[in-house]
């Protein structure tokens, strides 16, 4: 499925940012150098999207069925690895739509752009200063603009 929606809309960027699919290059990128922070899942999951906050997402080839497996979210900003009990496919089509504040921090999103008024290109996204896992705090004034392959 992820390979599918890679096919679909790979390099698709929505709401001037807020989620973008990613393509195999950059799924390939990401995956190299998200690898390390994130070695509990190497080669269990397969990237297919990305946030505005640099939250990668991917389908979880241990959960779900065989061809519709379920969300992980791996989070640089607190070095964690959830799991979403949803497949790809409901992720896209449900999640992301009806559940767009809890699946990608949509109103945090508004409070960054109404600071930040330009949208995010395909290789940036907005980072904390000091990451949440060091204390740093989950505000707007903690975030700034970040290249997605260093952060």
């Amino acid at each position: 499925m992820s390979q599918l929606v890679r096919a679909r809309l790979g390099g698709c960027t929505f709401e001037h940012g807020l989620y973008r699919v990613h393509t195999h290059a950059s799924a390939e990128a990401a995956c190299a150098v998200h690898g390390g922070g994130f070695s509990r899942v190497r080669g269990k999951v397969r990237l297919f999207g990305f946030d505005w906050l640099g939250r990668q997402f991917a389908s979880d080839n241990k959960r779900g069925a065989g061809d519709d497996p379920e969300v992980m979210m791996l989070e640089p900003g607190t070095g964690e690895a959830l799991e979403i009990p949803v497949p790809v496919s409901a992720f896209h089509d449900d999640e992301v739509v009806e559940y767009s504040d809890e699946a990608l921090a949509s109103n945090f999103y508004a409070e960054w752009m109404a600071v930040h008024e330009s949208a995010l290109r395909l290789d940036q996204c907005a980072g904390y200063r000091v990451p949440l896992f060091l204390g740093g705090d989950d505000l707007v004034a903690n975030l700034e603009l970040s290249d997605l392959s260093v952060y």
